[in-house]
């Protein structure tokens, strides 16, 4: 009898260091695909090489506004993913009689997302390009001219892309000419439906100055302030906070959206005392 206890006593042991074994370990491994959540833009390989680079965008289609886009650079030689390159970026709108860029955060690689991530401020729609183009250039619109420098060479791509505009109620950048005489630009860089909600949301903007037709640096060290307002409603909201900067022309904050509709964020910037510009409006609605 003794011995069947002993037995017995053995095996619910067992059991338990089995079912502790199973429910203690976490499985920290990553998806197989870092990009899933994206949507892909374009494939291609490096000439020569077995570096193929695959291209996303965060939301369903670019538009007029700040776009986030993921590169995603893989050895199919290995499978392995790489992580060493270099990349830049070179946004371009052939309006036939003129070409300009627009502002950009040129691709860092991320460690936590293990893609390189850019984000791309377009200025204006593929269609309005179209609309202005008195000579019917057929080369009109949008491109992304990429260098990828890699092992001490670098590869060029052109990669031509449609640009949406979003459509009345819908401005997430504007521009302003500063009392300094600059044009600046500033951009919501969250401004998809989804990513708004009835109460206190994060609220991140980037401002960036024209220098030239393809130079647009991000500006630090502004003080900003905004006062959210429903146009059709006719009211305001309490409890926002301004966005303070977090380094490369980036400012966060917190607004309070108190209802769902259009909303209208009216933006004052200043350079210490002295006021660049005030009356820059975003227009969202969700």
């Amino acid at each position: 009898m003794l011995k069947y206890i002993k037995v017995l006593i053995f095996s619910v042991i067992v059991l338990s260091f089995a079912a502790c074994s199973k429910s203690d370990v976490t499985d920290n491994s990553k998806p197989t695909d870092p990009a899933a959540d994206y949507s892909k833009m374009a494939s291609y390989v490096l000439s020569g090489t077995s570096i193929r680079v695959d291209v996303y965008r965060q939301y369903d289609s670019l538009f007029v506004g700040y776009n986030p886009l993921y590169f995603k650079l893989t050895d199919t030689a290995s499978g392995q993913l790489v992580n060493n390159a270099s990349l830049m970026l070179n946004p371009t709108m052939n309006m036939g009689a003129m070409m300009h860029g627009c502002p950009i955060d040129q691709p860092e690689y991320i460690d936590s997302l293990r893609l390189y991530k850019a984000g791309i401020s377009f200025l204006m729609s593929s269609d309005a390009a179209m609309d202005m183009n008195e000579s019917m250039d057929m080369s009109v619109g949008w491109t992304l001219p990429t260098n990828i420098s890699l092992n001490g060479n670098t590869y060029k791509d052109t990669l031509p892309v449609t640009v949406k505009d979003m459509g009345v109620g819908k401005e997430f950048i504007q521009s302003t000419l500063g009392s300094d005489g600059n044009t600046y630009y500033l951009v919501l860089v969250h401004p998809w439906q989804k990513e708004q909600a009835v109460g206190m949301n994060d609220l991140e903007v980037a401002v960036y100055r024209k220098d030239g037709m393809f130079d647009f640096p991000a500006v630090d060290g502004l003080t900003l302030s905004f006062v959210p307002t429903m146009p059709s409603m006719g009211h305001s909201s309490p409890n926002n906070i301004a966005p303070v900067s977090i380094g490369n022309g980036h400012y966060k904050g917190k607004v309070n959206f108190t209802m769902t509709g259009d909303w209208q964020l009216d933006f004052t910037i200043k350079n210490g005392s002295n006021t660049l510009a005030n009356g820059v409006d975003i227009d969202l609605f969700f």
